[in-house]
């Protein structure tokens, strides 16, 4: 068996760490891509004007 040269340590070291760049990248713009779309559909609601959510009414106050 022959030992591994430093340059090819190096190389291994590198494409795990690509691996793990991708992996990571890949998460974050999912879950950015559903945070886009959670805060339209929010948004969506609020304005669709009583459509998609119900009106709210305040409660009447007796002294």
């Amino acid at each position: 068996m022959t030992e591994k040269t430093k340059r090819q340590k190096q190389a291994t070291v590198i494409r795990v760490m690509r691996r793990i760049h991708r992996i990571t990248g890949i998460s974050l713009l999912f879950i950015f891509l559903c945070n886009r779309m959670y805060g339209y559909f929010i948004g969506l609601e609020k304005n669709s004007n009583g459509v998609i959510l119900a009106k709210t009414y305040q409660e009447l106050q007796l002294i």
